[in-house]
């Protein structure tokens, strides 16, 4: 697992462009599970690669740059979700990293235009799914191929 710190758009120059990169939001443990399986099943024969994208929300009384919660819990979060996903190491996903006041902001600070973005569904409440279809629709709208898992 590879991590990438980024509250800023230049992060997107650094990931190659001679790949395939499909984009998992790290919504929560079982969505994530979910989705990264869809992704390994999407990129294993075109040869791509997995991002995982997670977003560190910080309160407005706190500097960005220094979040309540110690970026580790979270970076813990995504790698028991890639245990339980059961993806190989080859390649090893990378994991990028934003601070943000709220999750929109941070996925748009680390997404590529138009890139391809797998989604997790929780299948629990009401509540749940509409979160995800809201947030479905919210990429759709800026212009990026979200899939739904």
């Amino acid at each position: 697992m590879q991590l990438f710190f980024s509250p800023r758009p230049a992060l997107r120059e650094r990931l190659p462009v001679t790949r395939l990169h499909v984009f998992v939001l790290f919504t929560g443990e079982k969505a994530t599970i979910a989705a990264l399986r869809a992704a390994a099943g999407f990129v294993s024969g075109l040869g791509g690669e997995i991002v995982i994208a997670a977003t560190q929300i910080v309160p407005y009384p706190l500097p960005l740059n220094r979040p309540p919660v110690d970026s580790c819990v979270l970076l813990g979060q995504v790698a028991n979700s890639l245990s339980q996903a059961g993806i190989g190491s080859e390649p090893s996903p990378k994991v990028l990293l934003a601070y943000a006041r709220d999750p929109a902001d941070g996925w748009r600070s680390i997404l590529p235009p138009h890139c391809i973005v797998i989604l997790g569904r929780a299948k629990r409440s009401p509540l749940q799914r509409f979160r995800s279809w809201s947030t479905g629709k919210f990429l759709r709208n800026r212009g990026y191929e979200v899939l739904v898992a």
